[in-house]
């Protein structure tokens, strides 16, 4: 995926964010392996920092993906999913 530490951030608030709206707050995370260990460490410790209302560490400490990871628009797939379950 080539996510970035940071993008994790992101993507656990806004988590965090939706499910304090739409179920009390109550979320469920599971760990895979098979990934960069390194990388994965300062994930793990951003994820928890975010849940537990703490400020998340250093910005990247790794420093943006090793292939470039230019971003995707993914603008047109989340609008047919909000269209698919009434969010629209």
């Amino acid at each position: 995926m080539q996510v970035t530490v940071s993008g994790y951030v992101r993507m656990v608030t806004i988590l965090k964010r939706l499910a304090t709206e739409l179920c009390q707050g109550r979320l469920v995370f599971a760990l895979e392996g098979g990934y960069h260990l390194e990388a994965l460490a300062h994930s793990v410790k951003a994820t928890l920092e975010v849940l537990l209302g703490m400020p998340a560490g250093a910005d990247d400490p790794l420093g943006p993906p090793p292939h470039g990871g230019s971003a995707i628009d993914i603008t047109a797939l989340l609008q047919r999913i909000k269209v698919t379950h009434g969010l629209a």
